[in-house]
């Protein structure tokens, strides 16, 4: 039997009384993030390889959680929106700054 025959399709609020969003957008970033990029050959190879992309997704900062990562924030962290706030103006100005100083050949070409 092969794992394909395993897999049954439920809808939420059809099959389940529960709406299942969360999960639908783990499963988006999952497979758009890395499935289409690793393109597994077969089910198999996509079994062998979710570990890897599930210690990836669980180990990187998410916006939702205000740069923590869910392994960060299972161990305690506390989410907090206004802690990165000083270090995204900061990058901010400094992009300007760079962009401002960074004249390419074809503008100084022009004028």
């Amino acid at each position: 039997m092969d794992g394909l025959s395993k897999i049954k399709k439920l809808v939420a609020l059809l099959d389940v009384l529960f709406s299942n969003s969360m999960i639908e957008a783990v499963n988006k970033i999952i497979k758009y993030d890395y499935l289409f990029w690793f393109k597994p050959r077969n089910f198999e190879h996509l079994v062998e390889m979710l570990p890897q992309v599930v210690q990836s997704y669980i180990n990187r900062p998410h916006s939702k959680l205000y740069g923590y990562t869910p392994v960060e924030v299972l161990s305690g962290a506390i989410p907090d929106k206004h802690l990165f706030t000083a270090d995204i103006k900061n990058a901010v100005l400094k992009r300007i700054n760079s962009n401002i100083s960074d004249i390419c050949d074809k503008c100084v070409t022009i004028g």
